[in-house]
């Protein structure tokens, strides 16, 4: 049931976001106590200004997108060298973007679409 006046999450901006969580913020402050029985309204608040800070930082355009990717092994190619010998070359291929290489050019980075090679995909 949706209540007159609220703002769904996707109708909401970054800066709208960033006033809620403040807001949150001084809720959970407000139950501080002086015993120092109040550690989850502690952490809860502790938690939320760690998120406001990276959305200002998002908004303020401090952090970019990391692409992620792997390297897997193709099929050898069989090539001739200068001498007419068969050679065999193993090569990679980047998750990301299909980017071919030899498997002796392991990058951290992709040098194509600079995905991370860190052996995570996107879709996970």
């Amino acid at each position: 049931m949706r209540m007159k006046g609220m703002i769904g999450m996707s109708e909401m901006t970054l800066q709208e976001c960033i006033v809620r969580l403040e807001d949150l913020i001084q809720d959970r402050k407000s139950f501080f106590s002086k015993d120092g029985n109040d550690d989850v309204f502690r952490t809860d608040a502790a938690a939320l200004e760690k998120a406001v800070s990276m959305l200002h930082k998002i908004a303020a355009g401090e952090y970019k997108r990391v692409a992620h990717g792997r390297w897997v092994n193709m099929p050898f190619n069989v090539d001739n060298d200068k001498y007419g010998m068969n050679k065999y070359n193993m090569r990679i291929k980047c998750t990301n973007c299909g980017f071919v290489t030899s498997s002796e050019l392991k990058y951290a980075h992709c040098p194509v679409c600079g995905a991370l090679m860190d052996g995570k995909d996107e879709a996970e």
